[in-house]
C-alpha cells in the first residue's frame, strides 16, 4: 500500500475504534503491519538525489581543475593526485559506512563520489604512463573495481551506474571482437544484490529504478552477446523478449497502482507493441524473405526456446485469471505465424496483411475497452494507435497531399467527437 493510503488509513481508525468498528487490538495491528507513515520520504528523497548530484559533479569538477594544467605536473605528482582523490573518496566512504549508516544521502553520495573517484584515478594513471587509450578496456576496468561497491554500501547508485557502464563497453566493443561470456559474466555479478532487493522491497522506488535499467540493459546486452544470431529472426526473437517482460510484470509484479512502478509491464508490453508495427511494414518482410532460407540452425533452437519460455508463462497467466492481458503479448505467436506464411509467399505480402490486421485488431480492442470501462485514456491510446497506423501505410504506398490531409482531418475529428461523447457520459453518469 502506497504512502498516502496507509495515512488515510490511519486517520480513519481512530474513527473506527470510537465507533465500535474494529476493537483497540485490530487497530494496534494495523499499526504494527503497515508501520509508520513517514510523511517527510519526499523530502530525504530530494536530499539523497542532490547529494547524488553534487558526488558526480565534485568529482568531475576536480577532474577538470586537474586538466587545466596537467601537461606541466611531473609522473609522481600525477600519481600522489590521483592515489590522493582515490583515498579521499575511501576515507569519505568508510566515514559513511561506520558514522552515517542509517543516511540515504551520505551512503549514496560517499558511493557515488568513490565510484567516481575510481574511473578517474584509471583514466589518470593511464593517461600518465601511456599504458592504453582503449576506451572499452577501460570502461571494463572500471566496472571490475567498482562492484564490490554496490555490495559494500548497499545503496541504490554504483548498481545504476554499473548497469549503465557494463552496456557502455557492451557497446563500445565490435561485435566479432566482444567476448559473449564475459557480457553475462558481467550480468551476473550484479543479479545477486537486485534478487535481494526484488525479495525484500520490490516495488521500493529504489528497487524499482533499478528494475528499469536492468531490464533495458538487459536487452541491449542480449543483442550484443546474440549478434551473430540476429540476423533473420531477430524481430520474432525481440518480440519473445519482450512478450517474457511483460507477463513476468504481470503475473509477478503488478501489484502496484502507479505505472512507472511496474518497469516489466511497461518495457514488455511498449517492445511488444513497438514490433507489432514495425512488422507491419513489407519492407522488412521483404528482406527476411530473401533470406529466408539461409535461417541457421542455432538462430531457429534460440527462437523456439524463447518461443517455448513465452508459451509456458502465457499458460501461467492464463491459470491466474488474466487472460483479458495475455492479448498484448501475443505478437511472438503471430509473427511466428507470418515467418511460416513466408514458406509460401517470399514476397512477405500475406505477412504484412497479418500484421497490420492485428495491430488494427488491437487499437480496436484497446479502443472498445476504453468505451466499456468509461476510461477516456484506454480510448484515447487505442485511438493513438489506429493513427499511427495509418499514417505508417503513407511510407509503403504513394497517397496524394489531398488524400494525406483528408485522412488526418478525418482522424483529427474522430479523436474530437469521441472525448466529446466520453466527457458527456461520463457527466451524465455524475448527475
Amino acid at each position: 500500500m502506497n504512502r498516502k493510503a496507509v495515512e488515510w488509513l490511519y486517520e480513519q481508525v481512530p474513527e473506527w475504534v470510537e465507533k465500535g468498528i474494529i476493537p483497540e487490538a485490530s487497530a494496534a495491528l494495523i499499526r504494527n503491519h503497515y508501520g509508520p507513515a513517514d510523511k517527510k520520504t519526499g523530502g530525504k528523497t530530494v536530499l539523497t538525489m542532490f547529494g547524488i548530484i553534487g558526488a558526480i559533479l565534485i568529482g568531475l569538477g576536480m577532474i577538470l581543475i586537474l586538466a587545466h594544467n596537467w601537461d606541466e605536473l611531473s609522473r609522481m605528482t600525477r600519481m600522489f593526485i590521483a592515489m590522493g582523490m582515490l583515498v579521499t573518496a575511501q576515507i569519505v566512504a568508510g566515514f559513511s559506512l561506520w558514522w552515517k549508516r542509517d543516511s540515504t544521502a551520505w551512503m549514496e553520495s560517499a558511493s557515488t563520489f568513490l565510484m567516481v573517484a575510481i574511473g578517474a584515478s584509471i583514466s589518470l594513471v593511464g593517461q600518465t604512463y601511456h599504458i592504453s587509450d582503449d576506451f572499452s578496456a577501460f570502461m571494463l576496468s572500471w566496472m571490475v573495481l567498482s562492484i564490490p561497491l554496490v555490495y559494500l554500501m548497499g545503496v541504490t547508485t554504483p548498481g545504476l551506474l554499473y548497469l549503465i557502464g557494463i552496456t557502455t563497453w557492451a557497446l563500445s566493443r565490435e561485435s566479432y571482437s566482444i567476448d559473449k561470456h564475459l557480457i553475462w559474466v558481467l550480468f551476473g555479478f550484479i543479479i545477486p544484490y537486485y534478487w535481494n532487493s526484488l525479495k525484500e522491497k520490490p516495488y521500493a522506488n529504489p528497487t524499482v529504478l533499478i528494475s528499469w535499467f536492468f531490464t533495458l540493459s538487459f536487452y541491449i546486452c542480449f543483442g550484443k552477446a546474440f549478434e551473430t544470431l540476429l540476423e533473420h529472426l531477430y524481430m520474432l526473437i525481440y518480440a519473445a523478449l519482450f512478450a517474457a517482460a511483460y507477463f513476468i510484470g504481470i503475473i509477478w509484479f503488478d501489484d502496484p497502482t502507479r505505472a512507472w512502478q511496474k518497469p516489466f509491464k511497461a518495457i514488455g508490453l511498449a517492445g511488444c507493441i513497438g514490433v507489432s508495427f514495425l512488422l507491419t511494414f513489407k519492407d522488412i518482410w521483404r528482406s527476411i524473405g530473401q533470406e529466408f532460407y539461409s535461417i541457421g540452425m542455432p538462430e531457429s533452437i534460440l527462437t523456439f526456446l524463447l518461443l517455448i519460455l513465452v508459451a509456458v508463462l502465457g499458460r501461467m497467466a492464463v491459470n491466474k485469471k488474466m487472460g483479458n492481458s495475455v492479448l498484448f503479448a501475443t505478437i511472438p505467436a503471430v509473427a511466428g505465424f507470418g515467418f511460416l506464411l513466408l514458406y509460401f509467399d517470399l514476397s512477405g505480402i500475406n505477412s504484412t496483411i497479418l500484421l497490420n490486421g492485428y495491430v488494427a485488431f488491437l487499437s480496436i480492442t484497446v479502443i472498445l475497452k476504453g468505451i466499456r470501462e468509461g476510461s477516456l485514456g484506454r480510448l484515447n491510446i487505442g485511438m493513438l494507435m489506429i493513427a499511427i497506423l495509418i499514417i505508417m501505410r503513407f511510407f509503403d504506398i504513394n497517397f496524394s497531399f489531398v488524400a494525406r490531409g483528408l485522412v488526418f482531418v478525418t482522424l483529427g475529428s474522430c479523436f474530437l467527437a469521441a472525448n466529446w461523447i466520453m466527457v458527456r457520459r461520463k457527466k451524465e453518469v455524475v448527475k
